[in-house]
């Protein structure tokens, strides 16, 4: 918002009235006004980019609303919400989420936020097909995120962790390039006989399921 606008809200907020762009007279107003932003005000305060007596008139009542990451426990409840919300739009039957995919979403840090995760159910909604959304109709960050969490509590050791969710990890790729060597080393971003070798040193077989 430019300084001269907040200039503008200020007054109107101060003196309860504005005036019509060409009018003769102020008009009277009656209300109440709630903000919300995701920048940190004191901030622009300091640059020079949002005025103090502004904030200072705005920050009456203050809500601080955690981010995503910082209420692990609703990510569940919201996820389900917005994938059944998504289908009512679609015309579909609402879907559920399984339990491994619903620990993926808790575990992942979610950079975007409540938007990242309601984007995320209307994509699932539009392309899974099952009823069921499984760990393996997320994308490939999902299973990243919640790999190394897994294997960091279940590994002794960092090696072992990162090994065992490395292995994962390939095996998950493969899945999804149909086992496919060739297409999986390029969607992986590494050479064919690189991954060769790790499927050697890991014992990974086509097709194998554990």
């Amino acid at each position: 918002m430019r300084l001269d606008v907040q200039a503008k809200l200020l007054r109107a907020l101060q003196e309860h009235e504005i005036e019509r762009v060409g009018g003769a007279r102020p008009i009277q107003l009656d209300l109440r006004v709630i903000c919300a932003t995701n920048r940190s005000l004191p901030k622009l305060v300091e640059e020079g980019r949002f005025r103090e007596d502004l904030f200072y008139r705005l920050n009456v009542v203050p809500i601080q609303v955690p981010s995503l990451r910082e209420r692990r426990e609703d990510i569940r409840e919201l996820a389900q919400h917005f994938l059944s919300r998504s289908a009512v739009q679609l015309g579909r039957v609402a879907q559920s989420l399984s339990e491994g995919a619903a620990q993926l979403l808790e575990s992942y840090p979610w950079p975007g936020n409540i938007r990242e995760l309601q984007n995320l159910m209307e994509r699932l909604a539009t392309l899974c097909e099952s009823q069921i959304v499984e760990e393996s109709d997320l994308p490939l960050e999902f299973v990243v995120a919640g790999g190394l969490k897994r294997e960091a509590e279940r590994e002794t050791s960092l090696a072992a962790a990162l090994g065992a969710f490395e292995k994962g990890y390939l095996k998950k790729v493969l899945a999804q390039s149909g086992w496919n060597r060739r297409l999986a080393a390029q969607h992986l971003g590494i050479g064919y006989s690189t991954l060769k070798g790790k499927l050697k040193d890991f014992e990974i077989g086509a097709g194998e399921d554990d």
